[in-house]
């Protein structure tokens, strides 16, 4: 709001000026009459009311980038665990998924990550194909590639 208000008064301001310039100058412009005429503080304030507003839109867009990869991130992680349930069914290892409840309720990852290494081992997934540590996990969510 203060942007808009500094600014429709810069705008009026210097349309001031200009015309003053110009009828000092005897249509020419006149600079000096120009600058005299200028409320630099209020072209100021409206600088720094617009450079408020452009950092503000900014950061709303980085915080917005950050909520879209966090969603992602918690849909690649529910689409993991619930293949993890159907093979599961599948492989007849209940008694080695049950780490997806400890993975959803707690912060006992350490273990959630061995018992996927051993799931990941007993079915034969290549070594270079399984995410060892939180590390290579946290790679892939970002982008990279394992």
């Amino acid at each position: 709001m203060l942007t808009v208000a500094h600014g429709t008064f810069c705008m009026l301001d210097v349309g001031d000026a200009t015309i003053r310039a110009f009828a000092a100058g005897a249509g020419a412009f006149n600079a000096p009459e120009f600058f005299m005429r200028l409320n630099i503080v209020g072209v100021g304030r409206f600088t720094i009311s617009f450079y408020g507003e452009a950092k503000r839109a900014a950061s709303i867009r980085g915080a917005q980038a950050s909520a879209q990869l966090a969603l992602r991130e918690k849909t690649i992680v529910e689409d993991y665990l619930f293949g993890l349930s159907q093979l599961a069914d599948l492989y007849n290892d209940k008694h080695l998924v049950c780490f997806i409840d400890e993975f959803r309720s707690s912060d006992m990852y350490i273990r959630a990550f061995e018992a996927s290494v051993q799931l990941a081992d007993l079915r034969k997934v290549p070594n270079d194909k399984v995410l060892r540590m939180k590390s290579d996990i946290d790679t892939y969510f970002a982008g990279g590639k394992k």
